[in-house]
């Protein structure tokens, strides 16, 4: 099975910058071994300042499970898809990880591991968790305001769309990684898009790292566009339009 040899820290990826902690440093004693027998578990809190998004959908896959030796192993339904955890990644690029993951799994429909919405306070929560690494994707959440314009009353809404993040429980403290204390009880707030539209627009990119070797690149790459778990169309990528 493929080995996860860094461990996301303070993971709030897609919620707050992913960092990561070599085997080296675990080796050196910069930290200490996390208790993977212990449970653990997961609040996600939904909002924007002050204000909570209610009834709001989250879905949360366990990608892999957690070693003591701050290791992951792939769970089996996620092995043999074509991704690649580097061992140093930046926090962009574990952004970009769960947004190609959480494709993988609305294209092929996978069940979530668990599912719940929020709460009035923006809440939802999951304990008796394993120590393993999870891909949570999350709903769109809408609210309504009026403002005066022109002396008139003016209606309007707001969608926030959640983006899909990875996130370990137990999680360290980026901001105290000294410290050694692992987080059993991890609380995480998803990032967002704000529109006053439904719908949301994406972009396709196709980036290469394959300095030396760009001759061996195929002619052209075909990439599904996922709407509500069905493929709406598919894009081809080539040279010609700049990938």
């Amino acid at each position: 099975m493929k080995l996860l040899r860094k461990i996301l820290t303070g993971m709030l990826a897609g919620v707050l910058a992913l960092g990561s902690v070599s085997a080296q440093a675990f080796a050196a004693g910069l930290y200490s071994r996390p208790d993977i027998d212990r449970e653990t578990s997961l609040e996600i809190h939904y909002h924007q300042r002050d204000i909570d998004f209610e009834n709001v959908e989250f879905q949360v896959y366990k990608i892999a499970d957690m070693a003591e030796t701050v290791k992951f192993d792939f769970v089996r339904r996620f092995e043999d898809y074509p991704i690649d955890f580097q061992d140093e990644m930046t926090a962009s690029q574990w952004v970009n990880m769960a947004e190609v993951l959480a494709g993988y799994v609305l294209r092929d429909g996978l069940k979530p591991d668990y599912v719940g919405t929020t709460d009035a306070k923006g809440l939802y929560s999951i304990s008796g968790l394993d120590a393993s690494l999870y891909l949570v994707i999350g709903g769109s959440h809408q609210r309504e305001y009026r403002t005066t314009e022109n002396h008139e009353s003016v209606l309007h809404r707001v969608y926030y769309h959640a983006a899909p993040f990875l996130i370990a429980t137990p999680s360290l403290d980026e901001n105290n990684i000294s410290d050694s204390e692992w987080i059993y009880d991890v609380e995480v707030s998803p990032k967002f898009t704000a529109s006053e539209d439904e719908f949301i627009s994406r972009r396709i990119l196709k980036t290469w790292d394959d300095a030396g070797y760009e001759s061996q690149r195929p002619g052209a790459l075909l990439f599904d566009l996922i709407c509500d778990g069905e493929v709406q169309e598919t894009v081809e990528l080539t040279a010609g339009d700049l990938w």
